[in-house]
């Protein structure tokens, strides 16, 4: 019986001597293992940081380039901006000078309708009857301030004038024209130039007629008064 106890711990001890080896191996192997894992993660680590410090390195390269690309869109902006405002300017200085040269214009249309004017009514009064309703207005005017006559009444004395002067000018212009069209006898010519004539005969007979209704009753009383 001790001998059969005897191999029973020698087997038993020779089991725990098998297994703490079988204990350790796992344990090394788990050790090779997560040296194995360590150093795979490494490079897959290393790589990793590599990408990622590539991505940064593009990044940076693409702000580069954007910030590059604003700088050459501003610094040709302003070249663009220079040339337009020089343009406008110019442009407002060809305006404003055809603007002038346009009131120049009108002044010197003005001045030379002024100036034609003028030379028509002096050519008017080359006419024999223009000189008899001259000499007529001024006599009239020497009885109206003789006369006293009112404000009313002088008014009515000017407004014939023109209306009578005007008209013989207007007979004038007839005139000269017919005889530029035509210098023989025809009957048209002869009924626009009696027209005209008739015109003015009118105008004064009622510049007349306006002339004794104002005076006679004013030379009546200074009669009367002496």
């Amino acid at each position: 019986m001790a001998e059969t106890e005897r191999k029973q711990d020698l087997n038993n001890q020779n089991l725990n001597i098998d297994e703490k080896p079988a204990e350790r191996k796992p344990g090394a192997a788990g050790k090779a293992a997560e040296q194995e894992a360590g150093a795979a993660a490494k490079p897959a680590g290393r790589t990793a940081g590599k990408g990622a410090a590539a991505a940064a390195g593009k990044r940076s390269a693409a702000d580069g380039a954007r910030t590059a690309k604003r700088r050459t869109g501003q610094g040709a902006k302003a070249p663009g901006q220079k040339t337009g405002n020089a343009a406008k300017a110019a442009d407002r200085r060809k305006k404003d000078s055809a603007k002038g040269r346009k009131k120049k214009a009108t002044t010197q249309t003005i001045v030379k309708s002024f100036r034609h004017a003028f030379d028509g009514i002096m050519s008017g009064f080359e006419e024999r009857n223009m000189k008899i309703h001259c000499t007529m207005a001024v006599l009239v005017v020497f009885f109206g301030l003789v006369l006293h006559i009112s404000v009313t009444e002088w008014c009515i004395c000017l407004v014939l004038f023109g209306l009578i002067m005007g008209l013989e000018l207007v007979n004038t212009a007839i005139e000269a024209v017919v005889d530029m069209v035509t210098k023989d006898y025809h009957p048209l010519a002869k009924r626009a130039k009696d027209a005209a004539a008739g015109a003015v005969l009118i105008a004064s007979i009622m510049a007349a007629a306006a002339g004794l209704i104002i005076f006679i009753p004013r030379l009546l009383y200074v009669l009367r008064s002496l």
